[in-house]
């Protein structure tokens, strides 16, 4: 009785609890990209991706979440694959992946669990975000927008072109056209397609628009015996502006080996101390030595003496800056981008500065007309009663008052300011 018992225990474990459903449709899909799923790679499973989110059955969304969530797994003798979790190191309880019917508890002997790695889950992830995107519930796809926006992926940008066309609420076409471009400057394959989108955003004054195009316009400062002729040189650089130091400028000469490097003020020191003579160094008292404008003095007269090497002199950096040319050249992989994107910020800078500017101007008029309101009371007061009279302030406040009362009981603004 008790090997019969251990025999019907083991059987128990060996058989599922329920048949599964091999003809569902879901698992006809896995099916027919069985070999893609169980050895996925990024490189290959878009299509077995593909084919589960184009199907259009209910039981889609929840394969892709299960398998990005490593609960998907195969029956190697048969081909099928179930939902599954461990009960323990050598057993399993399987679930259909079309219903989530339990098939009950099993050996995990012929079962391989199917482990996406972060490409492939990326990928999965996707595909995900379409259902979501083409979700019946606007606020679902709203939500599901929002998500691209604050964390976006290059694989975003494929579902979003997949379902834009599909969109039928206004607010949600202008939101999604919007994140599709902003993905695309981003992570578009194709160069014409980028200068497209960057022109969408002429005259945007959004921050995500400038977030995603600063990054394209960076640049560094080269030098040369000429200006090359070329896209990514944006402009020419004059030593001493604002853009560029002089000691910037000779520094960048001498990583280049274009110029010789400058001696510090250490080895300056170290000269003197090397030549000092009964407290003096060249002719001169050790004491008054105590600025670097004295210690480059007595420097100068060591080197005409022949007593230690030369430094650069000031009329030898600017010779030595004079004879190259400086520029400024786009960093980023494509220039004819970087030009696209640098028009479009010009052109935004500009619309921010004469909103700056309209801001400030109507700032100023309702700053003065406060202090004209002010200087006409007075002046009425003063004309009345012959003596200045500081109470105006007052009946200013019982007018504002009053305005604000009124609104309490009249909701319509236009009806309670006549009123009041």
């Amino acid at each position: 009785m008790q090997r019969l018992l251990a025999f019907l225990v083991c059987l128990g474990l060996a058989l599922p609890a329920a048949a599964q459903n091999a003809d569902a449709p879901i698992q006809q899909v896995l099916q027919a990209h069985g070999e893609l799923v169980a050895k996925a790679s990024r490189r290959t499973i878009q299509t077995a991706i593909d084919g589960l989110t184009a199907s259009g059955l209910p039981a889609a969304q929840n394969v892709l979440q299960r398998w990005q969530d490593k609960e998907m797994w195969q029956d190697e003798e048969t081909g099928l694959f179930v939902f599954a979790t461990e009960i323990d190191r050598d057993t399993i309880h399987i679930f259909d992946v079309a219903d989530g019917a339990d098939l009950g508890e099993v050996p995990d002997d012929t079962y391989k669990q199917l482990k996406p790695n972060s490409g492939v889950r990326g990928l999965i992830a996707a595909g995900l975000v379409r259902f979501q995107l083409t979700d019946p519930d606007p606020a679902v796809r709203l939500t599901a927008l929002n998500a691209i926006a604050r964390d976006p992926d290059e694989t975003h940008l494929r579902a979003l072109r997949d379902v834009q066309a599909a969109e039928a609420d206004p607010d949600l076409v202008a939101q999604m056209t919007r994140l599709e471009r902003l993905l695309t400057i981003e992570f578009g394959a194709d160069e014409a397609e980028k200068v497209q989108a960057i022109s969408y955003f002429n005259g945007d004054l959004g921050v995500d628009a400038r977030a995603v195009l600063n990054p394209l316009v960076t640049t560094r400062i080269e030098v040369g015996e000429a200006i090359p002729i070329g896209p990514e040189v944006v402009r020419p650089v004059t030593p001493g502006d604002d853009t560029l130091s002089k000691e910037d400028a000779y520094d960048l000469l001498v990583r280049a080996d274009l110029a010789p490097p400058l001696i510090p003020q250490s080895e300056v020191r170290e000269a003197l101390i090397r030549n000092i003579d009964a407290g003096m160094v060249a002719g001169v008292q050790v004491a008054t030595l105590d600025t670097d404008q004295a210690r480059n003095v007595a420097f100068a007269t060591l080197v005409s003496e022949g007593l230690t090497e030369p430094a650069a002199t000031a009329q030898d950096i600017d010779t030595a800056l004079a004879a190259y040319q400086f520029f400024e050249v786009f960093t980023g992989p494509s220039p004819t981008v970087a030009r696209a994107a640098q028009e479009v910020l010009t052109g935004i800078e500009t619309s921010v500065a004469l909103n700056q500017t309209a801001d400030l101007a109507l700032d100023a008029i309702s700053l003065a007309s406060i202090y004209f309101l002010a200087a006409i009371g007075l002046a009425i007061t003063f004309g009345v009663m012959g003596v200045i009279n500081m109470a105006h302030g007052e009946f200013i406040m019982m007018g504002a008052y009053t305005g604000y009362v009124v609104q309490l009981f009249v909701p319509d603004h236009t009806l309670s300011i006549l009123l009041a």
